[in-house]
């Protein structure tokens, strides 16, 4: 049977699909068949994702949009999402030559507008935006462990217990964990007691505001007085997303397996734009992309390739030797 050709580019491949489909719950037994196929459901939900457009404008080229509403809907309510993306994540750091279960993690936030209609929201003082706050969980590859939205209201030491509470069952082998200074005080402290978790804050880089210089008397240069000099501001680097970037960073204690590969980490890296289930469906897709290419080079090149025994050029020059 020949596969349905792409017409989108959210649509999955083949080799997409076959990573895909042991990880869709079956359907239930007893009542009617399914009369529309998971892969063109699931098409039209990382369209949707991805796009952006309204369920009612899905495009008549995937299944009903209520169908693929309702399969969306059900995936979150019954944990689906969750534990796909959690698959996806482990499968993903083999490939990379790590542990499937990380050793360090970051947290962060980012606060988004948001309508009036319906849904949570708040006043975010700090950003000027009345909306939510995107509050994630991520290793230093910027996979999503954890994910929460909440209003924008909210404080990030406010809204840690709604990311982390009972993380350390989910992530036994975690040990750090990077914020920066909105979680000083009752976050840090938090986390300590409640997980026995490290937290260490991030600090920028010390940085000079300016000098004082000698501005000597224009008739006795022997004369003159003190005067401060303010440093020019500081070139902002393009970077894509809200997070920290690590030519700026600054550690003072111990390193865990991940931490020096984090440390060891081009400039760009960032944590991404995420947004609760949108981000996890979109890390998702994007996870698959490289499960599958890995999987097409296994096929050409042996099961090197596709069992992660060959290390990425990228990790050669990490000192963590970190699995």
């Amino acid at each position: 049977m020949s596969s349905p050709p792409r017409l989108y580019p959210t649509d999955l491949s083949d080799a997409e699909w076959t990573i895909l489909e042991p990880l869709i719950p079956p359907a239930k037994p007893g009542g009617r068949d399914r009369k529309w196929s998971m892969r063109l459901i699931m098409d039209g939900i990382f369209y949707v994702v991805r796009s952006g457009c309204q369920w009612r404008l899905l495009p008549t080229d995937f299944s009903p949009w209520q169908t693929v509403y309702h399969y969306f809907r059900l995936f979150r309510i019954d944990g689906t999402w969750e534990e796909l993306n959690g698959v996806l994540r482990e499968r993903e750091r083999e490939r990379l030559g790590r542990n499937p279960q990380p050793s360090a993690a970051i947290i962060d936030s980012q606060s988004v507008k948001a309508t009036s209609v319906s849904g949570i929201r708040g006043y975010d003082g700090a950003k000027k935006l009345s909306g939510r706050k995107r509050h994630v969980l991520v290793d230093v590859n910027g996979l999503v462990l954890r994910a929460a939205v909440h209003a924008a209201d909210m404080q990030d030491r406010a809204g840690v217990s709604l990311v982390l509470d009972g993380a350390q069952v989910d992530f036994p082998r975690i040990e750090l964990i990077w914020a920066d200074q909105g979680y000083t005080g009752g976050g840090k402290t938090w986390i300590e007691e409640q997980l026995g978790w490290r937290v260490e804050i991030v600090q920028h880089a010390p940085r000079s505001r300016g000098k004082w210089t000698i501005v000597p008397n224009a008739d006795d240069p022997t004369i003159g007085h003190f005067e401060w000099s303010r440093a020019p501001p500081a070139k902002k680097e393009p970077c894509k997303g809200n997070s920290m970037r690590n030519g700026r960073l600054r550690t003072t204690t111990g390193r865990t397996e991940d931490h020096a590969a984090f440390m060891g980490a081009p400039r760009r890296r960032c944590m991404g734009q995420l947004d609760g289930t949108g981000a996890s469906l979109e890390r998702t897709r994007r996870t698959l992309l490289s499960l599958a290419t890995t999987r097409r080079a296994g096929r050409d090149g042996g099961a090197e390739a596709w069992t992660g025994r060959e290390q990425p050029s990228s990790l050669s020059s990490l000192q963590s030797g970190h699995r």
